[in-house]
């Protein structure tokens, strides 16, 4: 399906891409959104993404990475990457996704930021040949207003999809479709490759025409690559969520050592377990706890385990501090410990005081905290106050959560 050979991409962003296979994506990408991808995507800064020691734009590389959060159905997250990008960029990124979350009139106002962006013409051309045979009224009429200006028409395609979204077209016409947004995220993520890396793949690729088996082969590799480690983290999930299973069960104690406790680390104490701080540590004076009574779970089992962003330490906080901001015990970066999938999905609170008048509540989709706004910001993207995370605010009256993304923990 690719027409840009991901062998010419970094490592990491060629599998993040071959990772929804070789065929043409359905029309909506959020519908399966791919979570070993994401925490790809949270895990590595930006030099380790592209493969070398810095990347010289790093505007195009935010945009990078937007996409490739967009591309395996999180738009949030590609919302929240693109804040970071250049103006074009910005509006463009963003305008997709308000056409897959089904704002066609806000994506059409964020195109308008976009102005003539660099890649209608190449892009345009290509459809021009790819619609050439096409009976279709509709894609026959979408053509010929290319050809007028020999230029891709993002308006025009947002319609498109709109039927497409509302199963108003024949099942052919909307796989034409999906092709077209296929072929328009291309373009646009090679483009920003190219200005983040400041080379031209056709350098590479033309480096690479000699052997088209190598070719075939680094591709092959890269999805092996991918599907290992995806079956290597699926292992190592499975293996924490065994160890925390058999630490939260209870455990008879033997009348010689009623009066000890498992200590973090091994060994026994005849005073409580220490209380776990971020970063597994805990000072020599804290005060200790017993297990829960009510859920039999230790304070150890009742973490959870995140990676740094910055410096990639593994941090152990308490599952209390979700939602929250923390500090890495090792370089210090800030970080927010994600909220628990059933925070962000249940439903506001019954006895919630009304918002003020003119304001709406509703969940934000990262942290699961009940936030304000005014109704103006219904159908705009805003950003959540507590930590930060951009999100589209659904025009839809009555809902309980930002619209436009999946949850992800």
């Amino acid at each position: 399906m690719f027409h840009v050979d991901p062998a010419l991409l970094a490592p990491e962003i060629a599998a993040l891409l071959v990772s929804r296979g070789q065929g043409v994506p359905p029309l909506l990408w959020n519908t399966r959104p791919n979570r070993i991808a994401a925490k790809t995507l949270d895990d590595l800064a930006l030099p380790r993404l592209f493969d070398r020691p810095s990347v010289p734009n790093a505007q195009m590389g935010a945009a990078v990475r937007s996409l490739l959060y967009l591309w395996n159905g999180w738009p949030n997250e590609a919302l929240r990457e693109a804040e970071s990008a250049g103006e074009s960029e910005k509006a463009f990124i963003a305008a997709l996704c308000a056409r897959q979350a089904g704002e066609p009139i806000r994506a059409k106002e964020l195109l308008q930021g976009v102005g003539e962006h660099p890649i209608f013409h190449p892009l345009g051309q290509h459809v021009l040949e790819g619609l050439s045979g096409s009976h279709d009224p509709l894609l026959v009429r979408f053509q010929q207003t290319i050809a007028l200006g020999a230029l891709w028409e993002p308006f025009l395609f947002v319609d498109l999809f709109e039927q497409a979204r509302v199963e108003k077209l024949k099942e052919e016409t909307v796989q034409v479709i999906c092709t077209l947004q296929s072929l328009e995220f291309e373009y646009l993520l090679k483009y920003c490759y190219e200005c983040a890396t400041g080379e031209p793949l056709a350098g590479r690729a033309a480096a690479r025409e000699a052997d088209p088996e190598a070719n075939r082969q680094r591709t092959r590799e890269l999805a092996e690559k991918h599907k290992a480690k995806i079956q290597r983290q699926k292992k190592e999930q499975k293996e924490k969520d065994n160890e925390a299973e058999g630490e939260d069960a209870p455990k008879p104690a033997t009348p010689a050592a009623a009066h000890q406790v498992p200590m973090v680390g091994g060994g026994a104490m005849s005073a409580m377990p220490q209380v776990p701080v971020v970063g597994g540590r805990a000072p020599a004076s804290a005060t200790q706890v017993q297990p829960s009574p009510d859920t039999g779970r230790s304070a150890r089992g009742a973490g959870i385990s995140i990676s740094c962003p910055k410096c990639r330490h593994s941090v152990c906080v308490p599952a209390a501090m979700r939602g929250t901001r923390q500090a890495c015990e090792r370089c210090g970066a800030a970080f927010l410990v994600p909220a628990a999938r059933t925070a962000r999905n249940a439903p506001l609170p019954a006895n919630l005081s009304p918002p003020p008048p003119g304001h709406v509540l509703l969940r934000c989709p990262r942290c699961a905290d009940v936030v304000t706004l005014p109704e103006s910001t219904r159908g705009k993207a805003d950003r959540c106050p507590k930590c930060g995370a951009a999100f589209l605010v659904p025009r839809k009256k009555g809902m309980s959560s930002a619209a436009g993304a999946p949850n992800n923990t």
